[in-house]
């Protein structure tokens, strides 16, 4: 698995990328998911830190989330929540029962 954590004009920590690289592979693990690719940005626009989400399982299927907030670990909270709804919603559709 390939996670890619980076901040736009922003220097993030080693404990904060650590944080966030168990967070995003604890949400793959739990929907027994093996992306391709994952890349987190982390941009600080004025007073404000946009967190983004982009990943893919194969060609085909893609997944990504944006969230802006005054606290950049709340912002990573709310746009790992939406990832997260996206995969579990894709894995109930395509359960065969």
């Amino acid at each position: 698995m390939n996670i890619t954590i980076s901040g736009d004009n922003l220097n993030l920590g080693k404990h904060f990328n650590f944080y966030t690289q168990k967070k995003i592979s604890d949400i793959f693990a739990k929907y027994s998911c093996n992306p391709v690719f994952c890349k987190i940005t982390f941009a600080k626009n004025q007073n404000r830190f946009d967190c983004y989400i982009s990943s893919y399982l194969d060609a085909s299927v893609g997944f990504q989330s944006k969230y802006s907030d005054r606290d950049i670990y709340s912002s990573l909270k709310i746009c790992m929540s939406r990832f997260e709804k996206q995969i579990r919603r894709f894995k109930r559709k395509t359960k065969v029962h």
